[in-house]
């Protein structure tokens, strides 16, 4: 759907580069401990990594998923996030044990798992960041475990 003239992503029509740089990642389904699943997109290019949902609205903002993430930061964002560190299973899916979470995590702020020892070299940590409010809704707490499901997408973003 188009607005006509720049959207508030930085471009015209319905999809600003904040959002495009996301097209052709794959997805991901999420099943939360509410028994809800989410899409989440996966960012495993490191542009996509190194901007995260910088920039996006948080009306058009996507869940996603960073691989091989140990921190995040929050500069350029728009709006306050939740962000889950977990561990992601061996497979593109399975079982992912939710470590910490950040509950409304502000904008120009760097967040990395509360109280987690050194996982040993066959960790693989994620984050996944959602709105605001969006992980104490959608029961996500350390301790639960958010199943994974590999879906249909293009090339890693």
């Amino acid at each position: 759907m188009s607005r006509g003239g720049n959207d508030r992503n930085g471009g015209s029509g319905s999809e600003g580069p904040a959002l495009r740089r996301f097209a052709a990642a794959p997805r991901i389904g999420v099943l939360t401990p509410s028994g809800a699943t989410i899409e989440a997109v996966v960012a495993a290019r490191p542009i996509a990594r190194l901007l995260g949902l910088a920039a996006v609205d948080r009306d058009r903002a996507p869940a996603l998923l960073i691989p091989r993430c140990r921190s995040v930061h929050t500069a350029w964002m728009r709006f306050a996030l939740d962000v889950v560190f977990l561990e992601l299973p061996d497979g593109a899916s399975g079982d992912a044990p939710v470590r910490s979470v950040h509950p409304a995590v502000p904008r120009r702020r760097l967040v990395a798992p509360r109280g987690l020892r050194s996982q040993g070299p066959a960790s693989r940590p994620a984050a996944l960041e959602l709105a605001a409010g969006s992980a104490g809704r959608l029961g996500v707490e350390p301790g639960r475990t958010l199943r994974l499901r590999r879906e249909i997408g293009a090339e890693p973003a």
